[in-house]
């Protein structure tokens, strides 16, 4: 009986090994399982997480070109809206307006003595058919190159105020002086040239007993030149109403000639004095004196209504 008994415990204790033994594989087992479950879910949530990452970098690009086209189509519209339209003329058109100048006179040329008046002289403007050229006429006098640069931003700025476009044209202006003058040079007249050109495309009648003097700058400003007492009388001398000065010129210096004596020797200098144009000028020939600082304001006083 005893030994049935422990022949029972041993048969008991190797089934109980064996389930246990059998356990631990499994538990061996699915323990891999798990981790190999838990390593696939990490890689796929690693995965999830680049995937999501790399949806906000491709959110913020796109994002970034919409924003960038949105640009592009604003700068776009922008230029189409600026760009100049073709002009309607005639097979050619033409018009003219005077403009002040200054010329040197050699006073004494052995030691260099020499001073400046001022003069007039026409400017005509032809436009007719032909390659957006923009051409100045040297008879009868020569023509420098500063004169030819103010010609041609005279045209790009009467493009600008009048958004019509000259490609398809040529522009000529030619100078005439009414005096013996060899060389025009200088961009004093950009001003005038710009007002003239204006008028031809707007179909603009000029008044012709106003004058200006001034720089055309490419956005429209009128920039300060030279010699503006001496063009302000000659325009007063040809019959000008109304004399058109760059802003902040209608203050101008003036050498004044003063003596001091010592002795029996008396000295001459000349010392600057700054004068008002505008009562100068109303003064002695009833000429009006205005300052523009651009080509808008100098319209306003040439355009006949």
């Amino acid at each position: 009986m005893k030994n049935k008994n422990l022949l029972i415990m041993g048969i008991l204790l190797i089934i109980s090994i064996t389930l246990n033994v059998y356990l631990y594989l499994e538990f061996l087992n699915r323990g891999e399982i798990i981790r190999e479950q838990l390593d696939l879910s990490q890689k796929q949530l690693n995965q999830i997480n680049s995937l999501l990452s790399q949806i906000t970098d491709l959110k913020n690009q796109l994002s970034y070109y919409e924003n960038l086209t949105k640009y592009y189509s604003s700068l776009v519209n922008e230029l189409m809206k600026q760009q100049p339209a073709n002009i309607t003329l005639e097979k050619y058109a033409e018009g003219i307006i005077y403009a002040a100048a200054v010329k040197t006179i050699i006073v004494d040329p052995f030691f260099g003595i020499y001073k400046y008046e001022g003069t007039i002289m026409n400017i005509s403007c032809q436009v007719s058919f032909g390659e957006g050229r923009v051409l100045v006429n040297t008879e009868p006098v020569l023509i420098g190159i500063d004169f030819q640069s103010a010609a041609r931003t005279a045209v790009q700025v009467a493009e600008l105020k009048t958004g019509k476009s000259l490609r398809s044209y040529d522009v000529v202006f030619s100078v005439r002086t009414r005096e013996n003058i060899s060389a025009v040079d200088g961009p004093s007249a950009g001003g005038a040239m710009t007002v003239l050109l204006i008028s031809i495309i707007e179909r603009k009648v000029l008044r012709n007993d106003v004058i200006i003097t001034g720089t055309i700058s490419p956005d429209g400003t009128i920039g300060k030149v030279g010699g503006v007492m001496q063009k302000a009388e000659a325009a007063a001398k040809n019959g000008a109403k109304i004399f058109l000065v760059p802003k902040g010129q209608i203050i101008q210096p003036i050498y004044v000639e003063k003596e001091i004596k010592k002795g029996p020797f008396t000295f001459i200098y000349y010392d600057i004095e700054y004068v008002n144009l505008a009562n100068i000028m109303k003064e002695k020939y009833g000429m009006e004196v205005y300052e523009v600082s651009n080509i808008d304001e100098a319209l306003k006083y040439f355009i006949l209504a």
